[in-house]
């Protein structure tokens, strides 16, 4: 789309604004003409718990409150996912 090339930070909505902040001008340029219309949930990285668990296994000498600094979550959260994946 040859308009796109006009567009402006301000013709952004403040989602793409977002976008644009974090991961630059192509990327929304990229959004906008592949996957325009659509909407996207972008979930936290509690979301992913098999990754979540690998990481904790990969990480074993670390302490739950290393990993969970290093992860963004707390440390009761490493807890859970360590005692659910030991369950199963």
């Amino acid at each position: 789309m040859n308009i796109l090339k006009d567009l402006q930070y301000g013709d952004l909505t403040e989602d793409l604004q977002m976008i644009y902040d974090v991961c630059g001008e192509q990327v929304v340029m990229q959004l906008i003409e592949n996957l325009g219309g659509l909407s996207f949930y972008v979930p936290k990285i509690t979301r992913f718990d098999d990754l979540i668990y690998r990481f904790i296994t990969e990480n074993k000498m670390e302490t739950h409150k290393k990993l969970a600094a290093r992860l963004g979550v707390t440390e009761q959260y490493v807890k859970s996912i360590v005692k659910r994946y030991k369950q199963s």
